[in-house]
Parts: C-alpha cells; structure tokens; sequence
C-alpha cells in the first residue's frame, strides 16, 4: 500500500503541472493574470478552478494511442479522448489532397528578431494536404514494418504525405551536424522506442514551444519553457516518475529513419511538437545540455552558434481541433537553403500529386514516397 506521505508528495508535484496547462505556459515576467486575460474563454475558464482542469476541453496532449490499430491504420471509429470543435469546422474530416493551395505548407516567410533570422511556415487545416494515395484508406496494411506505410514512412490514412515532407526538408536542412532532438511531453515513450534506457537519457529542464492554439506565429513563439512528461499519468510506485516529471529528454537521432519513429511515436497524441537543435559537433551536445539546465530561461540566440540551426516542428494532429500547424527554422545566419529545399519539396510533391493516380501497389507507394523525400541531386531517401 503506497504511504499517505507518499499520496501527499504525488498531489503536490501534480497541481502545477496541471495549473501550468490549463492557464497556458508563459514567458517569464507574464503574470497569470496577464495571461490569462489574452486566453480565449475556454482557456480562462479552464483556469479559474482546480477542478476543471481534469475535464476542460483544454487539456492538452492527451493520448490518442487507443485509436490506431497495430498495423497502424486509423480507426475510423476511434474512441474520441477530447470533444470535437464546435460544427462547421470539419475536424475529422479528411478529404484526399482536398487543399486550397497544394505547395502552401512548404511557403516559408522570413524575418530578424531577437539576434535570429527566423523562417516560419503557418498552415491550416485548408492548407495542410490530407492523405493523398486512395490505398492508404482502401488497402490492407502489410504486417512487415518495411513496407508497411505508419512503420515505415508515418504515414497512414489520418496522417498524410506532408508532414513527411516537412521532416524530410528538416533532415536535409540540417544535413553536415549533429542534431538532438527534443520530443514534447512523451519523452519515456520516444526513449523507448530509440532503445535508451531511463537512467541513460539526457535530462533538461527546458524545452522549446509553439503554441498551435494561436493563430500568428509571433504570438505563438513562447521560446523556451519549463519542460514536463506524462510520466505523473501512468501508474508506479516508482517515485522516479515524480522525481522527473518536470524534464524533457534530449536525444541524439543519427539517421531520417530515426527522427521519423520518433515523430510517430508522438503522432499518438491530439498535438505533437519536436524541437531540433542541428549543432557543429557532438561536443556541442554538453553546452546545450548545460544551457537546456541552468535556472534562467535560456536564450535561443546566445544557445545557437554562427552555422547551426533551430527547426521545430508543432502540429495539429486533429485535422482542424487547433488553429495552426507551424514550421519554424531559425539561425544566427542568413539561411538561403530553406528557401531552396522549400522550392525543391515542393516541386517534388507537385510531381508526386500529378503521378498519384499511377500508384496501384504498396510497392509503388513506396518507391513513390522515396523519390518524393529523397533531397536533391539524389534518387533515393535519406540515408544519413
């Protein structure tokens, strides 16, 4: 029988964290008050009361996992852990490549602030493309994980070829350095999935946001935050959970397969967000540790060295439950390449939509998907 003190010690670690999501994570200096003020109602009212955090519609990255099936297919009648939005905004509806603008969610605008050059793509859900190959809804999953669509690319019948795209550019931007990664909230999850064992990840006690609940990215760009897990949502006697609950994992991904695992591991949930740092060396890892440790908020500028790159990738994972879907890349220099590789996914994915309708075979599909990914100059995926 757990002791009561122990009882006690899980109540107080739990209370700010849900206080810290319900109100809304802000920058430092930004009372409670202030920010909730600017919140819209469901937000506040989330606020106002203990009691309401465990059933606001507001809570957030809740997990969807129950939905997918083991071949990785989505229920089309999957339990819904959150309501849906109010009607007329079509959340979970998806309409094969149905989009405003096919090539919208690879047009980055570029801008100067705070010490940063900053490239940001803001999407929709009218400018994100759904699943675009009928085989991905019509087919049966194949159970090897090599040509199986969710195991192999993250892509299935609910999440479709551009946000592969998105992490097929992030992959080759940052080609040349070591890049870490910080995967929101389900760092346990992504540990596992990467092999590592919980005593061997590399803890932080920052991580970075922005915010899908907010339409314009510069509001939305919160900047670093004090980190938190789900760990406090399983159920352990193991008081390293509690111990830990307010840090983030900072993972070295070695390989595009790697950092697509990880995406799907966090696709389980209603939003996603995965941060990463692309840095000169792996000697760099311990600074931005370090810097990801100490007590005042970090400075993503004084963190960043001339060459290196920031991406962060947030998503809405509900087709239309959140405003936006963001693409953030940052650095302290000019970054022609975003634009370039912008143009080059582009014009990739027009190609793949005009040839969509000779795709017949899992193996089609993939061979399709691979040229679609590969960076230029090149005929295959992503090796390194």
């Amino acid at each position: 029988m757990a002791s009561p003190l122990r009882g006690f010690k899980l109540w107080l670690a739990v209370i700010p964290v849900l206080q810290r999501r319900a109100i809304g994570r802000r920058p430092p200096g930004v009372s409670a008050a202030c920010a909730r003020t600017n919140l819209p109602p469901s937000k506040r009212e989330a606020s106002s009361a203990l009691p309401a955090l465990l059933i606001t519609p507001y809570q957030r990255q809740i997990r969807m996992s129950a939905a997918m099936s083991p071949d990785g297919k989505r229920s089309r009648h999957e339990p819904r852990l959150r309501p849906r939005p109010a009607a007329g905004l079509t959340a979970g509806v998806r309409h094969p490549g149905d989009v405003t603008a096919p090539e919208r969610f690879l047009q980055f605008e570029h801008g100067y602030r705070d010490g940063l050059h900053f490239y940001t793509v803001a999407v929709d859900q009218s400018n994100l493309p759904s699943p675009v190959w009928l085989g991905l809804r019509k087919l049966d999953y194949p159970e090897d994980p090599d040509l199986n669509p969710w195991h192999r690319h993250a892509i299935n019948n609910w999440y479709g070829e551009s946000l592969a795209v998105w992490r097929a550019l992030t992959w080759t931007l940052t080609a040349g350095r070591s890049r870490y990664v910080i995967p929101c909230y389900l760092r346990d999850e992504v540990a596992r999935c990467l092999g590592i064992g919980r005593k061997d990840i590399q803890l932080v006690r920052w991580e970075y946001e922005v915010d899908i609940e907010l339409p314009d990215w510069e509001a939305a760009d919160y900047g670093f935050v004090p980190a938190r897990t789900n760990s406090l949502l399983s159920r352990t006697e193991d008081t390293w959970d509690i111990d830990h609950v307010g840090f983030a994992g900072l993972f070295e991904v070695n390989s595009f397969r790697q950092l697509t695992d990880i995406d799907r591991v966090l696709a389980g949930d209603t939003c996603s967000e995965l941060t990463v740092f692309a840095l000169h060396h792996p000697g760099r890892r311990d600074e931005l540790a370090a810097a990801l440790n100490q007590s005042d908020r970090p400075d993503l500028a004084a963190v960043l060295e001339p060459g290196e790159i920031f991406v962060d990738m947030a998503v809405d994972r509900e087709c239309g439950l959140f405003p936006r879907s963001y693409l953030t890349v940052k650095a302290p220099d000019l970054t022609p390449q975003v634009d370039q590789l912008a143009d080059h996914f582009s014009q990739a994915f027009r190609r793949y939509l005009d040839m969509v309708g000779q795709i017949h075979t899992w193996n089609d599909f993939h061979s399709a998907i691979d040229g679609l990914l590969a960076p230029p100059h090149t005929g295959g995926i992503h090796r390194g």
